[in-house]
């Protein structure tokens, strides 16, 4: 609670019933390699495949179980600020903001596993997508401010996702807006 840190990830590998509360996370990853199998580009796609705690492109990695991440500042990562997978994590009343600014398949938050919730948050400045969804399962997307997206790619979303039926998530009462992208055929 009350933590102020600069220029580092946190790990949350097989954390449980954690809280990170009133919180100032800045410059969470600021380099972006993933490892991963030798395979063709087109079966490595999926995200899912190739995420993991070890993946550099992460800045809080919540892979762990009942976590809760509220009322912080979350900001400026090369990769994602927040890779949400595990299970039943929440993010409230967060500001989160100025992801993926190396323009990968990163954003402010990567929301995978099952049910997780995000709301009551702002989330804006994506390089690419705000919130991207990659395998979720019965998530819930609600009350959130969610806003420029595309800063440095044209295929792009406030809500990006791909590769998933989200059997069960819930998007709802949120205000979506500025999904610009950057194509420069556009201009």
């Amino acid at each position: 609670k009350g933590l102020k840190t600069y220029s580092g990830m946190i790990n949350m590998n097989g954390t449980d019933q954690s809280t990170i509360e009133k919180c100032e996370i800045k410059y969470l990853n600021n380099y972006h390699y993933i490892e991963k199998e030798n395979v063709s580009w087109y079966s490595s796609w999926g995200r899912t495949k190739w995420t993991n705690i070890l993946s550099h492109g992460i800045g809080i990695g919540v892979f762990g179980n009942n976590n809760l991440i509220t009322d912080c500042e979350i900001a400026y990562s090369s990769g994602d600020c927040i890779t949400l997978y595990g299970s039943n994590n929440t993010v409230s009343n967060c500001v989160i903001h100025d992801a993926n600014y190396l323009g990968a398949d990163m954003a402010p938050i990567a929301l995978g596993g099952v049910g997780n919730t995000i709301t009551h948050n702002e989330i804006y400045n994506g390089g690419r997508g705000v919130i991207t969804s990659l395998s979720a399962e019965e998530f819930h997307i609600n009350y959130n401010e969610i806003h420029t997206a595309g800063l440095l790619n044209w295929d792009i979303g406030c809500l990006y996702t791909y590769d998933t039926d989200s059997k069960g998530g819930e998007i709802s009462y949120n205000w979506i807006y500025d999904a610009n992208p950057s194509n420069p055929e556009s201009t």
